[in-house]
């Protein structure tokens, strides 16, 4: 195991100073896979004994309070600085408290939680949701896979290079920067960096409280605590590395790197987004930190299908 340096995040900045009100924040938009919502007209309320759902991606910029992230950044410690994440998903999936799949939103889904350093918390499609019997439940499952189809890519998104680019043949694409304060070349003290992983998996969401619908119009987020992404030992695994290639511009961390510590430090950051999702249930379309389930959890349990 090893500990997670707290990430220092510039965009928290420039969201609370700009956009304060835009910040984690997600609006359910109606799309081609939403199944049956509630439009707001009494003819087409669900049914007694029904629930409606709605799903929605948002980055999270609370830190677990069972993991194992510091609280606070020493002087000499790294600093972190996520500027871009795209995700591809191929659906989303509720399960009842017997495994059956009670929704289940079609993609593909490309997720945007990052964009120019400002959190967005987008999807497109928007994932939509649907109406579901009232009752608990548990699971919720996130089916990662590559973008091998451009064709696939989004309208809204064909101008993006990080998805037209980064992503094609890839399931998850970050940008961002790391900093040495302790680097011998002031100059060369910040190296932007570029993760990407080829995961195709499940990702499982389980709650020891099951998620209650009752019949109230219910959100459920899923939660992507970004401040718990990449490791304190960022610094000694780089560290390793020719620095003729930290100049490489961006630097490529990916699990298949030849270069040893790169592909380490890739697959740790796998684990850490594997195990930083957590689910947020609530009773409106805004997304409070407040509402986490911190007992929630997530890991992968299959290869995607």
């Amino acid at each position: 195991m090893y500990s997670s340096s707290k990430i220092f995040i510039l965009f928290l900045l420039l969201s609370f100073t700009s956009c304060a009100g835009d910040v984690g924040t997600f609006n359910p938009q109606p799309s081609f896979n939403t199944i049956s919502v509630f439009d707001g007209n009494p003819a087409t309320r669900p049914t007694p004994g029904f629930t409606e759902v709605a799903l929605g991606p948002v980055a999270s910029l609370s830190e677990s309070s069972s993991g194992n992230a510091a609280k606070n950044l020493a002087a000499d410690e790294n600093l972190v600085s996520i500027q871009e994440v795209r995700m591809y998903l191929q659906d989303v999936t509720l399960l009842d408290e017997q495994g059956n799949e009670a929704l289940k939103l079609i993609g593909p889904f490309v997720v945007r939680l990052v964009e120019l350093g400002v959190v967005v918390d987008e999807s497109f499609p928007a994932f939509g949701g649907g109406v579901v019997p009232n009752g608990n439940y548990p699971e919720l499952q996130l089916s990662f896979a590559q973008l091998d189809d451009p064709s696939l890519i989004p309208e809204q998104l064909l101008a993006d290079p990080l998805t037209t680019e980064g992503l094609i043949q890839h399931s998850i694409v970050i940008d961002g920067t790391v900093e040495f304060s302790n680097l011998a070349q002031p100059n060369s003290s910040i190296v932007p960096f570029r993760f990407l992983s080829q995961k195709e998996e499940v990702i499982s969401l389980t709650t020891p409280n099951p998620i209650v619908l009752d019949g109230n119009f219910t959100t459920l987020f899923i939660a992507f605590k970004i401040q718990e992404w990449f490791g304190n030992d960022i610094h000694t695994l780089l560290s390793k590395v020719d620095p003729s290639q930290l100049s490489d511009s961006p630097l490529i961390l990916q699990e298949e790197s030849e270069v040893s510590s790169l592909s380490t430090l890739a697959q740790r950051t796998e684990d850490d987004i594997n195990n930083s999702i957590r689910i947020a249930p609530s009773t409106d379309e805004l997304f409070d930190e407040a509402e986490i389930d911190e007992l929630s959890s997530s890991e992968p349990i299959q290869p995607a299908l």
